[in-house]
């Protein structure tokens, strides 16, 4: 067993695990260096099975700060359905909000041996990018670290759109977390890149953005959002000025209540607006917001946060969440040794693609699940609808594939060649619309593979995550010690 499961097994020894009433098997280990299985004393907890009270009061009985946490992030209610679903996780979840260390218990010690730490992450997966800022006293500013098989399969297999925020960390010497996340096919997100540093400036969100540009290639296009005010949105200019920039709609009617103040309807109206698949509905609802809302997002662009106006590279992407797991972890840390806070999301980024692995393979449909909701609802909802087929204005030996489709609402045009239709919402999220399988039905058309982008695929899904393994670092014991060694040392 390796050092760093059996500190996993000292910090949980006196963990009172509920007592199982039935026989399952014992979950497999891991295929990586660490050890994920429960301590061989004890029994493992059922996958969705409630903790007892012993157990629930252990995790409720939090420091207030961390139970303040919880609250913030809407966390607490689903605190045990959401640890007691995948086993490692929980063992995970239980060591760091315990404060405690993998790795290193020692905070100076941590920063002397990043350098080390970060070539072993370059060792256990090749490639990889990982970059440290220091100042002209080789003092710890800020570090980056990218997974070469996740911003592979960013480029390869997910939506060309990135969030990029900074989140706050309750540290002595660090402070501020940064964070790159992406959309895979079935709607989950992923973070690509991150890092982690001692201040939220204009020079470290600059540093921060160029590595992320060295791992995503110069010739990568892709879609920027970041929220409105956060310092790293205005250095995205600098770093990518022919990359399309937009802001969280979120984060736009935050802005839009700090201007005006709360005012009647504001938040129906804005997500209306926000929403709109057309410049028509758009326009229409936009008319309805009062004058200084209009004025305020008007000065804002509306393709910075409109969907009727977005360009396609931003798809249909409104808002983008960092993980919870990240959010909860930058606000429940203080003082976490460096080394122990990367290697913690690096564990959980390894934890992901394990899960969404072993989901792939259970995939029999064309689809990924939420493309298959999607389509099942647009189905059900344009089942009564009428298509007519458009003859074409010049005559042509080609069939035409352009129809109307009437809605019970409105009469919208389908061109089933170019996949455009009038409503908006094919080209916006690339997967056919009601209008469009109304017209499909009307040709005897039941393959939709051609109406639905290949990001949406199950093949490619499984592409994404079953021939791309995360490799978490072996314990310091089994590190390789770089040549030449860079000293980091702790901030100031």
């Amino acid at each position: 067993m390796t050092e760093r499961s059996e500190e996993m097994k000292r910090i949980l020894e006196n963990f009172n695990w509920p007592s199982t009433s039935n026989n399952k098997p014992p979950l497999g280990t891991s295929s990586h260096n660490v050890s994920t299985n429960p301590p061989p004393n004890v029994d493992p907890p059922i996958v969705g099975e409630k903790m007892d009270e012993e157990v629930k009061k252990l995790l409720l009985q939090r420091e207030a700060e961390v139970d303040k946490a919880f609250k913030d992030y809407r966390l607490q209610r689903d605190l045990l359905d959401i640890y007691c679903d995948d086993i490692d996780r929980l063992f995970l979840f239980t060591a760091l909000t315990l404060n405690m260390s993998f790795s290193y218990n020692d905070y100076e010690d941590s920063f002397t041996n990043l350098h080390v730490y970060l070539h072993n992450i370059q060792r256990a997966n090749p490639h990889s990018y990982t970059y440290i800022k220091t100042d002209v006293m080789d003092r710890f500013e800020l570090c980056f670290v990218a997974i070469r098989c996740v911003i592979n399969a960013f480029i390869g297999c997910m939506l060309p759109v990135i969030f990029i925020s900074s989140v706050g960390i309750r540290g002595e010497y660090l402070n501020t977390m940064f964070v790159a996340v992406a959309i895979d096919g079935n709607n989950n997100t992923t973070p690509i890149a991150f890092g982690v540093g001692v201040a939220n400036s204009v020079n470290s969100c600059t540093w921060f953005l160029m590595r992320l540009k060295d791992a995503i290639g110069a010739g990568t296009e892709v879609a920027l959002i970041t929220n409105m005010g956060d310092t790293i949105a205005s250095c995205i200019g600098q770093v990518f000025p022919d990359a399309y920039h937009g802001y969280s709609c979120n984060s736009v009617l935050n802005y839009c209540r700090l201007r005006i103040g709360q005012s009647r309807n504001l938040d129906y109206l804005f997500f209306r607006v926000c929403k709109a698949y057309t410049t028509q509905d758009f326009k229409q609802t936009f008319s309805k917001l009062s004058h200084g809302a209009q004025e305020v997002l008007h000065n804002i662009g509306h393709m910075k946060w409109a969907r009727a106006y977005f360009p396609n590279i931003r798809w249909n992407v409104l808002n983008i969440n960092i993980p919870e797991f990240l959010m909860v972890l930058s606000v429940s840390q203080r003082n976490v040794p460096i080394i122990t806070l990367i290697d913690a999301i690096v564990q959980y980024i390894q934890q992901t693609f394990a899960e969404r692995c072993v989901m792939g393979g259970m995939l029999s449909t064309v689809f990924t699940p939420y493309a298959e909701m999607v389509l099942q609802r647009r189905m059900q909802k344009s089942r009564q609808w009428k298509a007519t087929k458009i003859p074409p204005e010049i005559p042509s030996m080609l069939p035409s594939d352009i129809f109307q489709v009437f809605d019970f609402k409105r009469t919208c045009v389908v061109d089933l060649n170019r996949h455009t239709c009038s409503c908006g919402k094919w080209r916006s999220l690339g997967i056919a619309c009601g209008h469009a399988l109304a017209a499909a039905r009307y040709t005897n058309n039941t393959e939709l593979a051609d109406m639905v982008q290949i990001y949406y695929r199950g093949d490619v899904f499984r592409t994404t995550y079953q021939t791309r393994n995360v490799n978490v670092v072996p314990p310091p014991s089994e590190w390789e010690i770089p040549e030449p060694l860079s000293i980091v040392l702790i901030p100031m």
